[in-house]
């Protein structure tokens, strides 16, 4: 699994930070230009400081992208504990599943090596787990069906399904 940096783009206390500030942006500007709309002034930046000096709700709806950004980034800071929790469940319980099979199961990569290697694959191939550490999956293949297994691991490598 991929590792993430804390603060990156993909991290949901600040994407919901942001959204939350960049709609509630929206908010102050609306409520200002509904104010000069309804009285019939002008849309110019004196109209708008105008307004904004007369009422002072809009000073209080100008708070509300501060108040909402806040807000989102707690929400998006829970999100992402939520996803740390039950990726670390999901970990568990495929290490439980892999743990107590009954069936041998190995995870190898595309370099023929075993990355995970559960103790009934050892225990059915009768080595121990330290050797098929040290060996390459390609070493339990068939003579003749080495040539094809390194193929279709190259494919692999490549992404090709």
């Amino acid at each position: 699994m991929q590792g993430r940096s804390p603060k990156s783009s993909s991290d949901p206390t600040v994407r919901y930070a942001l959204i939350g500030g960049a709609f509630g942006a929206a908010f102050p500007l609306v409520a200002t230009l509904l104010e000069i709309g309804i009285f019939g002034h002008p849309y110019t930046l004196a109209s708008v400081l105008r307004a904004q000096a007369a009422e002072p709700l809009l000073w209080i709806i100008d708070t509300a992208p501060f108040v909402l950004a806040a807000f989102s980034g707690l929400i998006g800071k829970r999100q992402g504990e939520i996803r740390r929790l039950q990726e670390g469940r999901l970990e568990a319980e495929v290490d439980r599943f892999f743990q107590l099979s009954l069936d041998p199961l190995c995870i190898a990569g595309t370099d023929g090596r075993f990355r995970r290697i559960n103790p009934a694959f050892s225990r059915v191939l009768g080595y121990r787990m330290e050797d098929l550490g040290a060996m390459r999956f390609l070493d339990l293949v068939h003579p003749h069906d080495q040539a094809g297994g390194r193929e279709e691991t190259l494919r692999l490598a490549r992404g090709e399904p």
